[in-house]
């Protein structure tokens, strides 16, 4: 098999026109390989990570690692499956690893008081009380502004597009506030 390596500049230069320090050499092979299997090669790492952001860092991680020995790779025939396995050694080393990206997590302040008087040996009497907040907190529906300029609106027929006139709306404004909820709860619990 038998392949050319050409040198490929990075699409920008610095500001004063020199060339760039780094040249990167792309095999033409890896290239084509890269172009016809990469669906098919995402799609396994998809089954690997059930993730598709993950199964895109995963598909390029396994091709940066095969880079550097492409010729040889093809050289002993269908590289997909030797592709395959530096895939699957790749995501067992990511699963291995400790840290696995964060978790978003959040503590709700909350305060709660529940009392209890028994009646008699079968019946108890419960009453409580909770208390909820939380700051900074975006509710949907605060977000949408309901104002609409007409003449933004689409010109229909053969009547000209309008000019805007005034301030584009609807327009996205960031809005929070706080939320707090008070629970007050009574109950009976019987036995027998």
């Amino acid at each position: 098999m038998a392949t050319s390596i050409q040198p490929v500049q990075p699409a920008e230069s610095s500001s004063d026109g020199t060339p760039p320090a780094h040249v990167v050499w792309v095999d033409e092979g890896f290239d084509a390989f890269v172009r016809d299997r990469s669906a098919g090669l995402a799609r396994t790492a998809f089954l690997l990570t059930a993730n598709r952001h993950a199964a895109e860092d995963l598909l390029q991680t396994t091709l940066v690692k095969i880079a550097d020995r492409w010729t040889r790779i093809a050289a002993t025939g269908d590289p997909t499956p030797y592709i395959r396995k530096v895939m699957l050694h790749t995501a067992i080393s990511w699963r291995r690893r400790r840290w696995h990206g964060e978790l978003p997590t959040a503590a709700v302040p909350e305060v709660a008081f529940n009392l209890g008087y028994r009646l008699t040996p079968q019946a108890t009497v419960y009453a409580g009380y909770s208390f909820l907040y939380a700051s900074n907190v975006a509710r949907p529906g605060e977000q949408i502004n309901r104002n609409i300029n007409p003449t933004q609106t689409v010109a229909y027929g053969n009547d000209p597009p309008a000019a805007l006139v005034g301030a584009a709306q609807p327009t996205f404004n960031f809005k929070t506030n706080d939320f707090w909820a008070q629970t007050v709860s009574i109950g009976l619990a019987y036995r027998f």
